[in-house]
């Protein structure tokens, strides 16, 4: 099953998922994430900076994907990862470029 997220505007430490956490429990809970593709699809920007990475409810955040996506292109971040912890997936982006979510 994907979940996916569309934005429109800067985003900054923003979660993925309707502003509400993609995944937030106890511990001895998980989710498995196998793929996460980002689109930039903008037409007026050349580009945009996209972060994202886990929030840990203590601790220091923990970075999956820092790139630049020209308009037009798509990055496939492939390498397959769990969160254990009571933690949240976020996003921040470097400016108002169309950009499109998918996670699987």
């Amino acid at each position: 099953m994907s979940t996916f997220k569309t934005f429109t505007g800067q985003e900054t430490d923003t979660l993925l998922i309707s502003n509400t956490p993609l995944y937030s429990s106890s511990p001895n809970n998980g989710i498995g994430i196998n793929t996460i593709a980002i689109t930039n699809s903008d037409t007026t920007l050349d580009n945009c900076d996209v972060e994202i990475f886990i929030k840990p409810a203590t601790g220091s955040n923990i970075p999956i994907m820092k790139v630049n996506i020209p308009k037009n292109a798509t990055v496939v971040y492939d390498t397959p990862f769990s969160i254990m912890a009571a933690s949240d997936l976020k996003i921040t982006t470097g400016n108002a470029s169309l950009i499109t979510v998918i996670i699987n």
